[in-house]
């Protein structure tokens, strides 16, 4: 009995596990461009635009901390960062209060994994729907 192998080439092969590679490389590059595109690039401009001179009909580029002077110096400012930090603290402190708790009896009390998903279902829909209230 005999049994015939095919033979491929090296020089195929090697092309083949470059093009896997390429393509490999490109699937974890595209996440990254798209972070770069819409989340680095903004924050960039939104730096840049900060540190110019304002004028009425657009930007003087000439670098200034005038408008950073500005804002700490303003009072709703400062009134506005404090509100935001007392709830997000209050925010945090509520989730650990409850859901750890919850967390725990998902995981460790419910007997089996069916259950488990209905529980976990039916509070999901409403963690979103959180009433909001400014301190």
């Amino acid at each position: 009995m005999s049994t015939s192998y095919a033979r491929t080439n090296p020089v195929t092969l090697t092309a083949a596990s470059r093009l896997q590679t390429a393509l490999s490389y490109a699937a974890y590059a595209m996440p990254a461009l798209w972070l770069l595109f819409f989340l680095v690039a903004p924050v960039v401009i939104v730096l840049v635009v900060s540190v110019l001179t304002p004028t009425i009909s657009g930007y003087i580029y000439q670098f200034t901390l005038q408008n950073y002077r500005d804002l700490l110096s303003s009072s709703s400012f400062l009134q506005t960062i404090l509100t935001t930090l007392t709830n997000a603290i209050i925010t945090t402190l509520l989730a650990l209060i409850f859901g750890y708790p919850i967390a725990y009896y998902l995981a460790f009390s419910l007997p089996n994994l069916r259950l488990r998903f209905a529980f976990f279902s039916l509070l999901s829909p409403h963690s979103s729907q959180a009433p909001s209230f400014a301190l």
